[in-house]
């Protein structure tokens, strides 16, 4: 009788978290400036080839490719770019932005600091975007494994995003 052992190992990362502010244009009560507390978990499932010295990869290191991320996005204002209803425009050191809710006929606009900002490559910046854009930078800069983000938004409501990118 021939048995087929199988070794599934998956790392994970907690306690890693960032504050920021959002919007969610054309959203009853989300649409008004606001923000949260969040926590990111990171899960990282290797395959045979990323294995190495018998680690997926250094906690300590993964920390640090995870903290340069989020970093960016720690104490800023979220800023969606590739909302067709939502103008940003950089000038003189600030950030004009220029929210068209086509819902409620209203313009609305938002003047503030662009060191305070973060624009990010999503349509809008809902924990599902978010968790997305966050999994897939930890994919880039870690190619070959599969890689689970868990993105809290508040004490019990979070998304979770898996990624995989094939080796370079």
């Amino acid at each position: 009788m021939l048995y087929v052992i199988c070794i599934l190992m998956e790392l994970h990362l907690t306690g890693l978290h960032f504050s920021a502010s959002h919007f969610l244009l054309g959203h009853p009560k989300c649409g008004r400036l606001h923000g949260h507390n969040y926590k990111v978990d990171v899960h990282l499932e290797p395959t045979e080839t990323t294995i190495k010295n018998g680690m997926i990869i250094d906690f300590a290191q993964l920390r640090i490719i995870v903290n340069r991320i989020i970093e960016v996005w720690d104490h800023k204002l979220l800023v969606p770019t590739t909302n067709k209803n939502i103008e940003v425009v950089q000038a003189d050191g600030n950030m004009r932005i220029v929210l068209h809710d086509k819902d409620v006929e209203k313009t609305e606009r938002i003047v503030i600091p662009e060191r305070h900002c973060s624009l990010l490559n999503v349509t809008d910046t809902t924990c599902e975007k978010m968790t997305d854009a966050l999994a897939q930078a930890i994919s880039d800069a870690l190619p070959g494994l599969l890689v689970r983000v868990t993105l809290w938004e508040t004490e019990n409501s979070g998304v979770s995003s898996d990624v995989y990118s094939r080796d370079r």
